[in-house]
C-alpha cells in the first residue's frame, strides 16, 4: 500500500555450533568454544543456538549481506590459532533457565489409587442411603421448591399490600399521581 514499516528491513539469522561446517570440516570443540565466547549474549547455552539481527540498512538484502559477513568472520575468528581464549571461562549470567514444573508422581493416578477413590464413592453412597432412610438428609430440589412457593406468597402479599395503599375512598388511583384535594 505504499506505507514503510521499520522492522520490515530487520534480519534475523540463527544457528546451531555444532552444525557449523566450514571448508575445512566441522569446528573443532576448541573451535566451537571459542566461538561461543565470541558470540557473548547472542549464544543460548539451552538450545545451543546463536541468534543475531540487524536493521542497519535500508534494505534487507544489505542486511542479510553484512549477517553473512559478520557470522563469516566469526567463524574464522574461532578458527584462528593464535589465541584460543582458554584463559576466558564461559559466561552464561545473561541466559536464565526457565523451569518447566512437573507433575508430581505421587499425584498419577494409578490401578491402586482408583480402586481407593471408587470404594469411598461407594462408601459415601451407602452413607447417603442411610441418611435418606433416617431422614437426615437434605433434598435440595425439594428445599428450593418450598423456598420458592414461601418467597411467592411473600411477594403476592406485598403487592396486594401496594394495591391497598392505591385504594382511596373506593376509587383507584393512578401510580404516580396524587387525589385531586391532596395537590
Amino acid at each position: 500500500m505504499g506505507e514503510h514499516h521499520p522492522a520490515e528491513r530487520k534480519i534475523c539469522v540463527e544457528f546451531c555450533t555444532t552444525d557449523l561446517i566450514t571448508p575445512n570440516g566441522p569446528l573443532t570443540s576448541s573451535h566451537r568454544n571459542k566461538l561461543i565466547k565470541l558470540l557473548g549474549v547472542r549464544y543460548n547455552p539451552t538450545t545451543d543456538v546463536a541468534k543475531m539481527s540487524c536493521e542497519k540498512f535500508e534494505t534487507q538484502a544489505q542486511n542479510k549481506r553484512y549477517l553473512g559477513d559478520v557470522v563469516d568472520s566469526l567463524i574464522k575468528e574461532a578458527q584462528d590459532e593464535t589465541d584460543t581464549f582458554e584463559d576466558v571461562p564461559f559466561d552464561f549470567r545473561h541466559h536464565k533457565v526457565k523451569t518447566k514444573p512437573t507433575f508430581p508422581v505421587q499425584w498419577r493416578m494409578t490401578e491402586g489409587r482408583k480402586r481407593q477413590l471408587q470404594l469411598q464413592r461407594e462408601e459415601r453412597l451407602v452413607a447417603d442411603d442411610e441418611r435418606k432412610r433416617e431422614r437426615l438428609l437434605v433434598d435440595g430440589m425439594a428445599l428450593l421448591e418450598r423456598n420458592a412457593r414461601a418467597v411467592g406468597a411473600r411477594e403476592a402479599q406485598e403487592r396486594d399490600k401496594a394495591e391497598a395503599l392505591r385504594v382511596e375512598a373506593g376509587r383507584t388511583v393512578r401510580a404516580g399521581r396524587l387525589p385531586a384535594r391532596a395537590r
